[in-house]
């Protein structure tokens, strides 16, 4: 007989420690989630900041999902190419839409 074996663990988003790494609370514990997206600078920190913190996130071997499917490191990769004057954490809070 085989064990189900779950792709996926289920945590809450805390926050950003840099602009590359989140912290997710997993059963109780932080995590350290490196995205590896190559980010810098404050700006970048906020708008992960506020992405992440207080979401339900799935972790799988890969990728950090927020619960509409997408990919977070995505989103700050998407936020680090544009060119805007908005608030970043504004934009953190926007990137996400529920279904």
């Amino acid at each position: 007989m085989h064990a189900l074996v779950l792709a996926a663990l289920i945590g809450l988003g805390v926050g950003a420690k840099d602009p590359n790494n989140i912290i997710v609370k997993v059963d109780g514990r932080d995590r350290v989630v490196d995205l590896k997206a190559g980010a810098s600078g404050d700006a970048a920190q906020k708008f992960l900041q506020c992405l992440v913190a207080g979401r339900v996130l799935r972790l799988t071997k890969d990728h950090v999902l927020l619960l509409d499917g997408n990919d977070v490191a995505d989103h700050l990769r998407e936020f680090m190419q544009s060119k805007t004057s908005a608030d970043p954490c504004e934009l953190g809070k926007a990137a996400y839409s529920p279904k």
